[in-house]
């Protein structure tokens, strides 16, 4: 399958599970693990770390979780420290612009705003920092 045509069904499920997407029930915000934000960077939101991650989460379960709960199109599963272990040392930078801009590579496609051109450019990068955060404490994972 051409990635043109995986971009294509990643795109046509997103707007399929958007037009017919059941509503979530939020659950209780997980608590936060250890300190992970870079230097600088501990304050992207007026509440610091644990806001990031609490937004973070609310961007994933609203927008994220169609195709990173299941691994549709390559979508790295959610917590699966396994996939994530190789994109995890590119830099939160880097994941972060793939996410914003859409990505097309040898272990999937992502739509650009993961289908939801409406997201901020901060709502991505506390998803994708939420995402980072569920794979803590694996050694492999820096």
């Amino acid at each position: 399958m051409t990635r043109s045509l995986q971009l294509a069904i990643a795109l046509l499920l997103l707007v399929a599970t958007q037009a017919v997407g059941e509503p979530r029930e939020e659950p209780p915000p997980t608590q936060p693990k250890e300190s992970w934000l870079p230097a600088g960077t501990e304050s992207l939101t007026s509440g610091g770390r644990e806001s990031v991650l609490a937004e973070g989460e609310a961007v994933y379960r609203r927008v994220c979780a169609r195709c990173h709960d299941k691994g549709i199109s390559g979508a790295p599963k959610l917590g699966d420290r396994e996939a994530w272990k190789v994109r995890i040392p590119t830099g939160i930078d880097t994941m972060v612009r793939n996410a914003i801009e859409g990505y097309q590579g040898n272990q999937g496609v992502h739509p650009p705003r993961g289908g939801d051109r409406n997201l901020s450019d901060t709502q991505i990068e506390a998803a994708v920092r939420y995402m980072v955060e569920q794979c803590k404490g694996d050694p492999a994972v820096p």
